[in-house]
């Protein structure tokens, strides 16, 4: 059974991401599984995380997956929340509800981007601080039987 690909759904999450204004330098997201140095203390960067959370085939021979990729807007901890918050507002609003974004061949289709509230990372105290951006999405594939 083909299962949706889930490195094209993080490729198409990232390709929509670098179209929003304000978005850091690559050198600046953190994407799974990779070797990260943070930088200086008062540069706003992301953390990216892709969070799948059902996979099924279907009676209608397409299998989807369904799952939520997290940006976490990262700024030095003391350096206060405005251009955070703003970051974190543009990827939220750039992922609106409702819609479809089709590339690497596949489409996913937005069910709604949501921002929680800024928090400090366990054991990161007096470091770091981030607000954590979900997008709720989903994607289907054509299964062979």
């Amino acid at each position: 059974m083909a299962m949706p690909d889930l490195n094209k759904v993080r490729a198409v999450f990232h390709e929509k991401l670098q179209t929003l204004t304000g978005i850091p330098t690559e050198a600046r997201i953190w994407k799974e599984n990779k070797t990260f140095t943070p930088p200086v203390k008062g540069t706003l960067w992301l953390r990216e995380r892709l969070i799948p959370t059902a996979e099924a085939k279907v009676a209608t021979k397409t299998a989807h997956a369904i799952g939520i990729i997290q940006y976490d807007v990262v700024h030095g901890f003391d350096q206060g929340v405005d251009s955070a918050e703003t970051l974190a507002k543009t990827i939220a609003e750039g992922f609106e509800h409702g819609t479809d974004i089709n590339s690497q061949g596949i489409t996913v289709h937005i069910d709604r981007a949501q921002r929680a509230f800024g928090r400090i990372p366990l054991g990161e105290e007096g470091h770091w601080w981030f607000i954590p951006v979900s997008i709720y999405w989903r994607t289907y594939a054509t299964t062979a039987a």
